[in-house]
């Protein structure tokens, strides 16, 4: 070997002792990068899979409720199942069509009876319902009138909280009189105490009790029975 290749061996060779030698110092460990810990990854939940025959498994999805549609929402408050939104959109025009008796007849009594039995149940839901209609050409007045007519003989008090509801004084006083007297004649007691919330003139109100006590003690005379006799039947048909 010549002596200049000599040289330079042991200048290299020198160079790397001194590098190792510093790599061991507290400085050089204390400058180098801190060393980071890896952080465990947690497992993922995943949702359990349906086996399939010959297929690739599907996750299971969880049923969703449908939401409901505007014409179910609308009559949320109807217990009765049968009254479909377009059975009530019918039942509200044949009471607005509502001029005389006959007019009830020509009504579906099948959806005629499910809205008796939702009133039954639910009277403010009905009386709600019926102040959705239009106060124009007396369209709201004549469906409550027919409601009246569908009521008073059986469900006496559906028809006094219907009757209690019309705007006009003079068509509301009328029909709570004759829904009173008629009440009265099958159940005094419920129609005094209906008449205390009866929305009726005070001259009115002491003509009823007068009258609702005559039937009650049964001190009617023949001109008053006759005249409540002819309310009932004129109410009936």
């Amino acid at each position: 070997m010549k002596q200049r290749d000599l040289l330079v061996a042991i200048a290299v060779g020198g160079v790397g002792v001194a590098v190792l030698w510093w790599f061991s110092t507290p400085a050089a460990k204390a400058s180098s990068p801190p060393r980071i810990a890896a952080t465990p990854i947690a497992p993922q939940s995943v949702a359990p899979l349906r086996p399939t025959s010959g297929r690739v498994a599907e996750p299971v999805v969880a049923p969703v409720a449908p939401t409901p549609t505007t014409a179910q929402a609308s009559i949320g408050s109807a217990p009765v199942a049968g009254l479909a939104s377009d059975t009530l959109v019918t039942l509200k025009q044949g009471l607005i069509n509502y001029k005389r008796a006959d007019d009830l007849q020509k009504m579906d009594p099948a959806a005629v009876g499910l809205l008796k039995e939702w009133a039954a149940q639910n009277t403010p839901a009905v009386v709600a319902w019926l102040a959705e209609i239009p106060d124009e050409n007396k369209q709201r007045e004549h469906a409550a009138e027919a409601m009246i007519a569908l009521e008073v003989e059986n469900e006496p008090a559906v028809a006094f909280t219907v009757a209690n509801s019309i705007n006009d004084d003079t068509v509301r006083g009328n029909r709570l009189d004759d829904i009173l007297l008629v009440w009265a004649v099958k159940d005094p007691a419920s129609a005094s105490a209906a008449l205390k919330s009866a929305l009726v003139p005070d001259a009115n109100r002491a003509r009823l009790e007068i009258m609702i006590e005559s039937i009650k003690s049964g001190t009617l005379t023949e001109d008053q029975r006759a005249k409540i006799a002819e309310k009932i039947q004129k109410m009936s048909n």
